[in-house]
């Protein structure tokens, strides 16, 4: 291209364009083609950083932390404004002890059967780890979340991290992946090997603690985002109960003005009876149930003042579920005046789809000892 300009008929190059201009240009790229167009030059490579560096994902491991230690004597933590916290299901320490781990998680027989079931289905005889390399593996996984966890190396990493990054606007925490390294681990982890309510309180206290700490100085409003956020299991015609897990998500959350919610439910479900801080709650390819929906609703009526969702759908009774639309929001905000309008600015969607905002009026508080219809 020409360093010329328009005028003379000729494509002005990229590389003399105003930096702002090229920001407009990068706005509307996918991540992929800004990676590619960083490699053109210096000075391109420099206009991309803070699209290249806007979303930063780390995992709960040895190297992942240490790779998050790293990213605060990089210059590109001046654009990071979304850092991902990918965390794992912990592995009970018990089973450090192999007496407890062939007894109570996998005994021999149980690993001869399933393996036999793999070989009846077709899968070759190597494909099921020999009995004591699970152990093992399991073992060494087990011992160094533990050493994390003894040495407070998560706590103390990022909240060092979070006091670094001055543009930080969103943390989320992702518990979709597990552990998956070797890939066969995942399969073993459902048959009594972590404890999930245990593990997810963890993850919780860690983040709360470094925004703790990351208080103390002025700072941005924070979003707060939970992915995937699973539950032990609980009775599906009850509000769940895990005191420890939703003592532990009501002190996050006094951290955030904005809380999204994706992939699961379970923290509006922990929420439901709980007063919270936050102004906004985004919702994003959930499936919650009514009674949690309602519940949530009548106890934060004079909190909550937008909701925006997104592929969202409301379950009631035994198995009836609705998609959440704006038809439906007469029902199911009985009582509240409310503006809905199409947005695509508080979550990750497809650029072409939108999801809606709802900006929620002021609504009288009910009368002491009374709560709203269900």
């Amino acid at each position: 291209m020409s360093a010329g300009g328009i005028m003379g008929g000729r494509i002005p190059d990229l590389q003399v364009l105003p930096t702002e201009v090229l920001h407009l240009i990068l706005a509307n790229l996918p991540s992929w083609e800004i990676k590619d167009f960083s490699l053109v030059s210096r000075r391109l490579r420099d206009v991309c950083l803070p699209f290249l560096f806007h979303r930063v994902r780390f995992k709960f491991s040895e190297a992942g932390l240490d790779g998050l230690q790293q990213l605060k004597h990089s210059p590109v933590h001046l654009h990071v404004r979304s850092l991902v916290y990918t965390v794992p299901e912990l592995i009970r320490p018990d089973i450090l002890s192999f007496e407890v781990f062939k007894s109570e998680m996998l005994t021999p027989e149980s690993y001869v059967e399933e393996a036999k079931e793999l070989y009846d289905c077709g899968y070759p005889v190597d494909k099921s780890p020999p009995y004591m390399v699970i152990y093992e593996t399991l073992r060494t996984i087990c011992e160094t979340q533990q050493d994390i966890i003894e040495s407070h190396k998560d706590t103390d990493v990022l909240s060092s991290v979070l006091a670094a990054l001055p543009r930080l606007t969103e943390i989320e925490l992702d518990f979709w992946q597990s552990i998956d390294e070797p890939e066969w681990v995942e399969s073993y982890l459902p048959l009594g090997m972590t404890a999930k309510e245990v593990s997810n309180t963890h993850h919780l206290q860690t983040v709360t603690k470094a925004l703790q700490r990351r208080s103390k100085s002025p700072t941005s409003p924070i979003t707060i985002e939970l992915s995937s956020l699973d539950l032990p299991y609980y009775s599906p015609c009850e509000l769940p109960d895990f005191p420890s897990l939703s003592g532990a998500l009501e002190l996050l959350l006094e951290h955030c003005t904005t809380l999204r919610v994706t992939g699961s439910s379970a923290p509006l479900e922990l929420l439901a009876h709980s007063t919270i801080k936050f102004r906004q709650l985004i919702l994003g390819h959930v499936t919650i149930s009514y009674t949690a929906w309602r519940e949530f609703l009548e106890t934060n009526r004079q909190t909550i003042v937008l909701i925006g969702f997104y592929n969202t759908h409301l379950l009631k009774g035994w198995g009836e579920i609705q998609e959440l639309s704006p038809q439906l929001l007469p029902a199911v905000l009985r009582g509240f005046s409310f503006k809905t309008q199409k947005s695509t600015k508080h979550w990750r969607t497809p650029y072409w789809e939108a999801g809606w905002i709802i900006q929620l009026g002021s609504r009288p508080p009910l009368p002491s000892g009374t709560r709203g219809g269900h």
